[in-house]
């Protein structure tokens, strides 16, 4: 099963005035992800809340996904964000069919 796809989907808050951060961030989040072959990073905003969006990870593996979480690139830029937004993982990780 390793080389099945997995994903993720975090809902985020982003604290007031800190979109532009934010969504800079999540920018870079997106490049570093694919570029290293991890898999893709996508956002998506809410329609009934300006400031919520959801955080869709479709990891190329579970390996890969390992590997993005001990990732300290990844993990500085995850510190970065946190610096602008609450957030509520929705799936954790579900295998994509």
């Amino acid at each position: 099963m390793a080389d099945q796809s997995v994903v993720s989907v975090v809902a985020v808050e982003v604290s007031d005035g800190k979109e532009t951060e934010f969504l800079a961030l999540t920018g870079q989040m997106q490049a570093l992800v694919r570029n290293k072959g991890y898999g893709t990073n996508q956002l998506l905003r809410d329609g009934s809340h300006p400031r919520r969006y959801y955080d869709i990870r479709i990891w190329r593996s579970a390996d890969a996904a390992a590997k993005a979480e001990g990732d300290s690139d990844i993990t500085g830029l995850r510190r970065d964000l946190a610096k602008h937004l609450s957030s509520t993982p929705l799936v954790d990780v579900a295998w994509a069919v």
